[in-house]
Parts: structure tokens; C-alpha cells; sequence
């Protein structure tokens, strides 16, 4: 089983809108009526097809971080045992494949295990909005998050040799510059390059514009200056449509040789691989590496984390009041 595990944003949502309503809050409260409440509560609750329920959550000391395991029934597909007399039998209990999701809250950030038998993210996440009343407006939702692979091959890279950039002028670079170049964005490469779309465009009436940053015939040491150049590349928004291609040449090393980071469509999902002597990623197990895991991530995450909360609103309702019976109306 893999030991993989994959980082997501988890946030509420009021009539499609990002909202500040406490993820910890929630959880902890799911947590008290599950597991410190006298009241009958549905732990197990059919999700599709499936039996999914939660299990008892395991915390850290300072308790800033926190793991739930879930659970998806394994129905009539049970193992057997021995019995006393050397017979088999199958196992009277319910049995559940396992996976687990890790949330810090210090950093708004949540991690989920790779167990292929366990209930997958979108289960996870019906299973949660299912003590969500559909009038409160709310659902709770888990995304991926994504990042550059050719940035961070530049990020690592002891000498940049090259960029080159294609753009579509259209409409869609006029949505873009409106939105995040005309306002701060204006320094260093960054301004020089609004400047030079900005010719091109109103004064050439160019539909497309090819840019080369090189060294020319330059000694094995010689770079472009690293950090202005990730500026450029963070801020431009890769992912935007009027971005064609952006090519970027690099080496590791003086005697390395010399290769492409091809920018557009390189993006891979966030994951970590943790450390552990044990079959697969139990509870416990996340536990101890998540820390480590937000941690080396951490560049990546707050600036995802970041550029993901810039549109979040303040939620003015009141506290969800959780659905503890699966037959009780929303």
C-alpha cells in the first residue's frame, strides 16, 4: 500500500461563496457529538453506495493538529479465521478499509491518505456535509492542490540560462492585466514586460508576442538573476490562457548539462511521502509525519493558502446545529 499522502484545501462555502466558518470548530464539533455525547448519533452513514463512518480522532500534544480515519464497510467481503477446532469462519464484525484525513490548523491545510480500499476524498467529503442541514446555505468542500513542476525545477537550479515566452494578446491578457499586473505588479522584469505588451498590442496591433531572455555565448557559470526571473514566472500566471508556452533552460550544476523546463501544463498534485516501518499510512502514522510534511511543503502551501483565501467572505449566520440521525430532514 502506498505511503503516500496528498495535500488539499478544505473550506465552507455559503451559496458557492468561500466563508470563514471554522473548519476546527466543525470538526471538533462532529468529535463531541460522536464520541462524547451521551445522544444517539449515526456514526456509519450511507454515502452512494457505500457504508462509510468515523472513527475516534487522534490529536497532537498542543493539539493544532489532528487526524480523523475513515472508514468504508467491507460488506460480505470479510476474511476468515481459524475457530477453536481448526474450521473457518468468517469474522462477526464489521470490517473497514481505512483512510485517514490530517488537518493543521494553524495552516488551514489538510492531508489525505492513498489507500485504494479506503473511501476516497468525495466520500469523505459527503460524509461531512451529511451533518450539514441543506437550509443553513453551507457545504464544506476539499479541493487538491496543484503546483508548478517546471518552477520548481527553476527554483532548484544553480543557473538559469534562458526563458522564452509566447503570448496571446487577446482578450483574455486585458482580463489578466486588469486583475493583476496594472495593480502592484509593475516592478522589475515584471513592468518591463507590461511595458513591452502594452507597445505591441496598442501601437503594433500584435495578436502575439515572442520574448527571448538569454545569455549568449557566456562562460558555464554565468545565470540569469534567479530571483527575478521566479518573480516574473509567479506573477505572470502561467495557467492563464494567454499564455502560450514559457520555456526555461537551467542546470544543476557547472558540469550538469543543460535542460527544459517546459512551464505550461506541468502541474502535479502536492503530495508527501511519509516515513514509516509500518504496511501503510495508519492514523498514528500521519500523525507523526504531518508536521514534517507541512513543513517541507511549507512554501509551496502558504502561497496556495494564500492566493486561495484572497476572495473568502465573512460568514454572518449562525452555528451549524449538526444532523445526527441520517432520517432526520435537513
Amino acid at each position: 500500500m502506498s505511503k503516500k499522502i496528498e495535500f488539499y484545501t478544505i473550506c465552507f462555502y455559503y451559496k458557492n461563496k468561500k466563508v470563514d466558518y471554522s473548519v476546527k470548530k466543525f470538526l471538533q464539533d462532529i468529535d463531541s457529538k460522536l464520541f462524547n455525547s451521551s445522544d444517539p448519533v449515526d456514526k456509519v452513514r450511507q454515502i452512494g453506495e457505500k457504508k462509510i463512518r468515523l472513527f475516534s480522532y487522534y490529536y497532537s500534544d498542543n493539539r493544532h493538529l489532528v487526524v480523523l480515519p475513515f472508514g468504508k464497510d467491507k460488506g460480505t467481503n470479510k476474511p476468515y479465521v481459524a475457530d477453536e477446532n481448526d474450521n473457518l469462519e468468517k469474522i462477526p464484525r464489521d470490517l473497514y478499509d481505512v483512510n485517514s484525513l490530517g488537518y493543521d490548523c494553524d495552516y488551514n491545510v489538510m492531508v489525505f491518505t492513498t489507500n485504494r480500499e479506503g473511501p476516497n476524498v468525495n466520500n469523505v467529503q459527503d460524509y461531512l456535509n451529511s451533518f450539514i442541514p441543506d437550509n443553513t446555505g453551507l457545504s464544506l468542500k476539499i479541493e487538491p492542490i496543484f503546483y508548478n513542476t517546471g518552477i520548481e525545477k527553476i527554483r532548484n537550479a544553480q543557473f538559469v540560462k534562458s526563458v522564452s515566452l509566447s503570448l496571446d494578446l487577446g482578450q483574455s491578457l486585458n482580463n489578466f492585466y486588469l486583475n493583476e499586473i496594472e495593480t502592484n505588479k509593475t516592478r522589475g522584469l515584471t513592468g518591463a514586460l507590461k511595458n513591452i505588451v502594452d507597445t505591441a498590442k496598442n501601437d503594433g496591433d500584435s495578436r502575439t508576442l515572442s520574448l527571448f531572455l538569454g545569455l549568449g555565448h557566456s562562460k558555464k557559470t554565468a545565470t540569469l538573476n534567479i530571483e527575478s526571473i521566479l518573480y516574473l514566472l509567479e506573477q505572470i500566471n502561467i495557467g492563464a490562457e494567454f499564455v502560450r508556452e514559457i520555456n526555461v533552460t537551467y542546470k544543476n550544476g557547472k558540469d550538469e548539462k543543460v535542460d527544459v523546463a517546459r512551464l505550461k501544463n506541468s502541474q502535479m498534485m502536492l503530495f508527501h511521502i511519509c516515513t514509516s516501518s509500518e504496511y501503510q499510512v495508519s492514523p498514528q502514522v500521519l500523525l507523526d509525519n504531518l508536521d514534517k510534511a507541512v513543513e517541507e511543503k511549507m512554501r509551496v502551501i502558504t502561497s496556495h493558502i494564500r492566493e486561495f483565501l484572497s476572495d473568502v467572505e465573512q460568514y454572518s449566520g449562525e452555528d451549524i446545529e449538526l444532523i445526527t440521525k441520517m432520517n432526520k430532514s435537513s
